[in-house]
């Protein structure tokens, strides 16, 4: 059997679980855009992530609508930055790191 005090910390944990925020994934409606969201964004535009053209460019469309309407400033300028590196990966900014890598 477990020491009481390992029984007193699962327990809290299972009561922290239950009790906690339920928490929405994903991205889509209803999800809100995070800082961190747009930093994985923008690695994926530098490394070259395979996407599909409709995906990316509603994912690029709810960046701009996040840039614009956002009152929060880290948002504003974190949207910002994805949205220059996507203008410069489409005009093949980022290759010399691409080949640097697979060579």
């Amino acid at each position: 059997m477990p020491s009481r005090k390992k029984r007193k910390r699962d327990r809290r944990r299972a009561e922290a679980t239950a009790q906690g925020p339920i928490l929405r994934g994903g991205w889509g409606r209803g999800s809100e855009i995070r800082p961190r969201d747009l930093l994985l964004i923008r690695q994926a535009i530098r490394e070259g992530w395979e996407t599909p053209p409709e995906v990316g460019a509603a994912i690029i469309d709810q960046v701009v609508t996040s840039a614009l309407e956002s009152k929060d400033a880290r948002l504003t300028i974190a949207a910002c930055r994805v949205l220059i590196d996507a203008m410069k990966d489409s005009q093949g900014g980022f290759d010399h790191l691409r080949r640097r890598r697979h060579a």
